[in-house]
C-alpha cells in the first residue's frame, strides 16, 4: 500500500507536473498559477519559486538528468533555463512562434529538445542556448517529445 509522506503547499492553482531530482532530495512542481517551485523532500520547504505568476504561462517544467538545471516553458514561445541550486535565470531559448508544450533533455544533459504548438520541434545546446536544428512537417501542435 502507498502512504503520503509529504504534502507541498504553495501553488494557488492545481499542479500539472511534479518530478523528483536525480538524488530524490528535491521535488519540482509546475502549477497553473504560472509558477514552478522547487521543494525540499526532507523539510517540505519551498527552496525557490520561478515565474511571474502569469496564468497564461505553460505549466510544464523539468530537471536536467544531473539535477543542475531546470527548464520552464512560457506562453510566448520561449523556454527558460534556470540554475537548480540558486534559481538564477541562465538563458532564454527563443524561436518558437507559439507556446512550448513540452521539452526533454538528452540523457547526458547536453541537448534540450522543445516541442511547440507552432508544429515544430527544436534542438538547443544546453550550455550556450544555441539553436541547433528545427524539425518541421507536423500539421498539428506537438504535445510530447523525447530522445531515443
Amino acid at each position: 500500500s502507498f502512504a503520503s509522506i509529504r504534502t507541498f503547499h504553495g501553488h494557488s492553482s492545481w499542479v500539472r507536473v511534479a518530478s523528483f531530482s536525480p538524488d530524490e532530495q528535491r521535488v519540482l512542481t509546475a502549477g497553473h498559477d504560472g509558477t514552478t517551485k522547487l521543494w525540499s523532500v526532507q523539510s517540505g520547504a519551498c527552496l525557490f519559486t520561478l515565474g511571474d505568476r502569469n496564468p497564461d504561462a505553460c505549466p510544464f517544467s523539468i530537471l536536467s538528468p544531473d539535477g543542475v538545471r531546470i527548464v520552464t516553458a512560457t506562453s510566448n514561445g520561449r523556454a527558460k533555463v534556470w540554475d537548480a541550486e540558486t534559481g538564477e535565470l541562465l538563458r532564454t531559448l527563443e524561436g518558437h512562434r507559439q507556446v512550448v508544450n513540452c521539452f526533454a533533455f538528452t540523457p547526458d544533459g547536453l541537448l534540450i529538445a522543445t516541442a511547440s504548438k507552432d508544429h515544430t520541434a527544436r534542438i538547443w545546446d544546453t550550455e550556450t542556448g544555441a539553436h541547433l536544428r528545427t524539425f518541421v512537417g507536423h500539421t498539428r501542435s506537438l504535445s510530447c517529445i523525447a530522445f531515443s
